[in-house]
């Protein structure tokens, strides 16, 4: 300290103890940071990981002085220098490989919460990646890891991937294989030989196998809390050299598959759909499904033809069912109005997309989000941090954008790697009353890069007696079958036509098999 200054000047001698100071937070991931999977593919990201926590770093402007930083900024740097290094030793080399021994000699030993989607391949570290003289190539991945991205399973999954391992240096390397499950459902690696030698100068392939059970992978849905799921399978790949040979240095890759179990559900009716059968019988049938169909139902009334070429979060159609719901905000009883937005192609994490749902309820219609366009008001679902709540999951909105307030109550319900989002508001936060019921409404989409498609046509709906019900939302196991009952009132339908009944089931495959819609006076299939 610096009161102990005048005692210091003054001892003839001085004993130093060793202290340990609490520190819980460190050798683990920063709070801020970014996670995987990759958006687009569902490949592993990040690739490495450096410090970038409480960094000090030169401070521009202040002479000898310096400042404590932290986030990316401080972590590039490291990885920069290291690069910087690699570029030095191994001259030579193709700039993929040079990556590679980057990537490949990073360790998992100084992360105590280690995760593949958080923390890739691991802490980068400059002497593994100078010293080493082989490499892996993946044959199909330009990474040169084995991310296998998103699967969709109806059957057990199993992979098969080529590597080759390219040893730069003179000397020959014989590597041991072995592989270690980090995260996920349990799943099976295996290669077709249990060594791999390379000879100087020379490279060698061999083949890895990753397998698991459908059964290993769990729903959409938690059965017990109804939230949504995550679902992921990680691990890796160690090739370690025989004692003496390169360098001592091991190469590691990570796998990585983003699982989707899937039930294959479809729906028929026994009549046509519409006001001229007021009563309809419609069989939700899941044939040779890995898992249950869990069936929800929508009164269609915006349905667009074909897809717009919207990257991700591409609109197909919108669809709503109501139902009594006591308002926790009041106490008073109220009813739930959900939308169903369901898109062309799947979305890998909905909060960087955006649907807005145009409410008109004194207004005339108008497509949403056009210029000059002013709704009554307008159904949001996005981020929860676009409205200034501590978490990025899709919360449903209400906008009203004559007085800029906004009222959130619900989380949507929509799942990573999936093509459908439920947002749920309460009637009366769309100003509907049993005096006052319906409402006219239109829809636009809207991907990361701010790039939106709006859905033809305007839609609408009784937010306290819907035109069209139906008897039960059953959970149809694999290779089962329900039956329910299809209710439409004619005098409602008059006033609020639909396009048809859209069969939401978000454990079938991503797209329009997540919303099945049964069109409004047509067949007995799927129509637009």
């Amino acid at each position: 300290k610096g009161t102990d200054a005048a005692v210091a000047a003054a001892a003839t001698g001085m004993t130093a103890t060793n202290t340990s100071f609490a520190n819980p937070g460190f050798e683990k991931l920063a709070s801020f940071s970014s996670g995987g999977p990759l958006l687009g593919d569902s490949s592993e990201k990040p690739s490495i990981t450096a410090p970038g926590l409480s960094v000090y770093s030169s401070l521009m402007g202040t002479g000898f002085s310096g400042a404590f930083f932290s986030g990316t900024s401080m972590a590039t740097p490291h990885v920069a220098g290291v690069a910087a290094l690699v570029r030095e030793a191994h001259s030579t080399w193709p700039e993929r490989d040079q990556r590679s021994a980057i990537l490949q000699t990073s360790t998992l030993n100084l992360t105590q919460d280690y995760s593949t989607r958080l923390f890739g391949g691991g802490v980068v570290q400059p002497l593994g990646a100078t010293l080493t003289q082989a490499v892996v190539r993946a044959s199909n991945d330009q990474l040169n890891n084995l991310s296998f991205g998103e699967e969709e399973m109806r059957r057990n999954l199993r992979e098969r991937r080529e590597l080759k391992v390219v040893n730069h240096g003179d000397s020959p390397i014989t590597f041991s294989l072995s592989t270690a499950q980090a995260s996920g459902g349990p799943a099976t690696v295996t290669f077709d030989r249990p060594t791999v030698t390379v000879e100087g100068h020379e490279s060698e392939e061999f083949t890895v196998t990753l397998s698991g059970p459908t059964s290993s992978v769990g729903p959409t849905h938690d059965p017990n809390t109804g939230a949504t799921l995550f679902q992921e399978i990680s691990g890796f790949v160690t090739l370690t050299p025989a004692a003496g040979q390169n360098n001592g240095v091991s190469l590691e890759l990570p796998y990585y598959v983003v699982p989707r179990v899937r039930s294959n559900a479809f729906a028929s009716t026994t009549k046509s759909l519409g006001p001229r059968h007021p009563t309809n019988t419609l069989t939700v049938t899941n044939a040779d499904g890995a898992t249950s169909a869990l069936t929800d139902f929508y009164s269609v009334g915006l349905a667009s033809h074909s897809p717009s070429g919207l990257t991700q979060f591409d609109p197909r159609a919108v669809g709503l069912q109501a139902f009594p719901f006591a308002n926790f905000n009041t106490g008073h009883p109220d009813n739930l109005a959900v939308f169903a937005v369901n898109t062309w192609t799947r979305f890998n994490t909905p909060d960087v997309g955006e649907f807005d749902i145009c409410i008109f309820t004194t207004t005339a219609p108008a497509p949403c989000d056009n210029p000059g366009v002013v709704p009554d008001l307008v159904v949001i679902g996005a981020s929860g941090a676009a409205f200034g709540f501590q978490t990025k999951h899709m919360v449903a909105a209400v906008l009203n954008p004559k007085t800029g307030t906004v009222v959130v109550n619900f989380f949507a319900d929509a799942a990573t790697d999936n093509s459908t989002a439920l947002l749920p508001v309460y009637a009366s936060d769309l100003g509907l009353t049993s005096a006052s019921p319906t409402f006219a409404y239109t829809a636009a989409a809207f991907n990361r890069d701010g790039v939106g498609v709006q859905l033809p046509g305007t839609g609408k709906f009784n937010a306290i007696s819907p035109s069209m019900s139906v008897s039960a939302f059953p959970v149809v196991p694999p290779d089962g079958s329900a039956a329910i009952t299809v209710t439409i009132d004619p005098a409602g339908w008059a006033a609020t036509p639909q396009k048809g009944l859209m069969v939401v089931v978000p454990d079938n495959p991503a797209g329009r098999q997540q919303g099945q819609i049964i069109p409004a006076h047509e067949g007995h299939e799927e129509g637009e």
